[in-house]
Parts: C-alpha cells; sequence; structure tokens
C-alpha cells in the first residue's frame, strides 16, 4: 500500500460514502472552502456541461447537512447551496503547471537571487537570455510561454510578499516577549538591507521544495488513480 504523503493539498476526514478518507489535490469537501478559494462549477445560465469558475467570497452553514457559498465577481454565479460533503473541483493554481523545476537562481544583471527554473542542469533566472547569460533568446527556447512567465512572475511576488509578513510576524513575536511592543525591530532590521535579504534567500530554497513536493502530491494521487482505473477494467 502506498504512503500518503503529507503536505498542503491532502485532505483527511472520516472514511465514510460521502466523506472519503483524503481528496485528491485541487478538490475540497463544501464545508472546508474558505474565501477566495476559486472553484469550477457548472453554470447556471448556459448549461449543458458547460463550467464557469468563480472565487468563493463566503461559506455559511444554514442546515447541519447543507453549506451555503457566496461568489465574487461572477455573473452567472451569486450564491449556491451544496451538501457539506460535497467534492468540489478547485482552479489548479498556475504554478503547478509550470513545465520545469523552481530552483533559487541569481539574475544575471540585479545579482538577486529569485525563483528560477532548472533547464538541462543550468539554473534560470532571465528566461529572456540564454543559459550562459550572453545572448538574448526566447522564452519559448525554455519551452515556456506567457501564462508560464507570468505564473513564474506571479509567484515571486507572492513568495516577497510572504517574507515580508514573516519578518514582521517574527519581529512582533520578539517585541512581545522582551516587552517592547513599538515597531522598533522591524524599523532596524529593515534599516539592514543585508539582513532582509539573508533571511529571504535562506527561504528561497524552502519555497522551491514545497512547490516540489505539492507535484509529488499530484504524482501520487494521479498514480493511485491510474491503477484504480486499471484494476477497474480487469
Amino acid at each position: 500500500m502506498l504512503a500518503i504523503p503529507s503536505g498542503e493539498g491532502v485532505c483527511f476526514g472520516v472514511l465514510s460514502p460521502e466523506k472519503p478518507m483524503y481528496l485528491p489535490p485541487f478538490t475540497k469537501l463544501a464545508q472546508f472552502l474558505v474565501p477566495g478559494d476559486v472553484v469550477i462549477l457548472d453554470d447556471p445560465v448556459l448549461g449543458q456541461g458547460v463550467q464557469t469558475e468563480a472565487t468563493v467570497r463566503k461559506v455559511s452553514f444554514e442546515q447541519s447537512d447543507f453549506v451555503t457559498i457566496g461568489f465574487t465577481l461572477n455573473p452567472t454565479l451569486e450564491t449556491v447551496v451544496l451538501p457539506a460533503t460535497r467534492v468540489v473541483k478547485l482552479k489548479v493554481p498556475p504554478i503547478m503547471e509550470f513545465p520545469h523545476e523552481l530552483t533559487s537562481a541569481e539574475h544575471p544583471q540585479t545579482s538577486r537571487y529569485i525563483l528560477g527554473f532548472e533547464f538541462e542542469g543550468t539554473a534560470i533566472a532571465d528566461p529572456s537570455m540564454s543559459q550562459c547569460s550572453r545572448f538574448e533568446v526566447s522564452p519559448e527556447t525554455y519551452g515556456l510561454t506567457e501564462d508560464h512567465l507570468q505564473a513564474l512572475a506571479d509567484f515571486n511576488n507572492a513568495f516577497d510578499d510572504a517574507v515580508v509578513a514573516a519578518i514582521r510576524t517574527f519581529e512582533q513575536a520578539i517585541e512581545k516577549e522582551v516587552g517592547i511592543v513599538e515597531d522598533v525591530g522591524t524599523a532596524a532590521i529593515y534599516a539592514n538591507p543585508v539582513c532582509v535579504v539573508d533571511v529571504r534567500n535562506a527561504l528561497i530554497e524552502h519555497a522551491a521544495k514545497h512547490v516540489a513536493h505539492a507535484k509529488s502530491v499530484v504524482a501520487f494521487f494521479n498514480g493511485t488513480q491510474g491503477k484504480a482505473k486499471e484494476g477497474d477494467k480487469s
């Protein structure tokens, strides 16, 4: 029996016909949806198997076995009532469809380390430059589309935001312990760019490994589902 990998994307619960012990990545039980989740549902207007994406605005339990889900900025969906144990499909995060393994890479122009990708044994920070960083190339050289480039840029921006939030949370915790609740520590750490860079660089590889782990979870579920389908045919 294959071990179920730990980490995000694995949803555990009580085993029952309506509530499986675990769910594939990019699905959730309706009762576990949270604001910001992007779900894929049948379009109530177009119908005929046409699906639409909708961002969850709120989730409330109207009855013990049902949840009311409110959506935002969707022309055909405002609210929908679903069984609490209904499996709902989520939109695949764009970075999960990036075709190469992420890694820490030094940008050839800024010398700043960012989340780049591995290509033929070389860490690539700028997909508009060749592997030797001397010639301009099309990102298609690396098999990248505009969507891939946008996903990588968005993930780097999200990473930077997360680093800033992590530093602030850390400083607030330390300040609370020493009795200084003003923003003295945070101001001090941001006054020292080298310190911020050190923290940021220490977390880059962690972020890359997190994506790699998430992809391994997807591969696990795809593998087990494939075996189940093969078993059904025999």
